[in-house]
């Protein structure tokens, strides 16, 4: 089955970074909690829905616990599902071309409506 245009474009995002040298970020993980991010790899991070990639079901988890013979604790499922919410949201943010890469540094918002009124009461005075 071919790729999707999501599943080609993101990626062509991150090596187009890599490739201009621009400093990618990626969270610190610890040995302790990798098998997490291996889950829900495995789970392939979302499912479908009507509208698009939409978070991971505990059915979906539940079913695939019981196929796999992995016993997940109340906690891990819902880390599991917070990962999954998370990576959706990514998912449609970054269907807008101007959406800021998940690894690009934040860069705070300037309130350009706080700012003007502040520009006008000092022109005011």
């Amino acid at each position: 089955m071919g790729k999707t245009q999501r599943e080609t474009r993101l990626p062509a995002r991150l090596d187009a970074a890599e490739q201009s040298g621009a400093e990618v970020y990626y969270p610190p993980l610890d040995d302790e909690a990798r098998y997490l991010l291996d889950y829900l790899q495995a789970l392939d991070y979302v499912e479908s829905g009507l509208s698009g990639p939409i978070k991971l079901s505990f059915g979906e988890i539940e079913s695939w616990t019981r196929l796999m013979s992995v016993h997940l604790q109340a906690w891990e499922v819902t880390f599991l599902r917070s990962m999954s919410t998370a990576f959706a949201r990514e998912l449609h943010a970054a269907e807008n071309p101007s959406h800021p890469a998940p690894w690009a540094p934040v860069v705070e918002q300037i309130d350009r409506k706080r700012v003007a009124r502040r520009i006008k009461d000092v022109l005011r005075s």
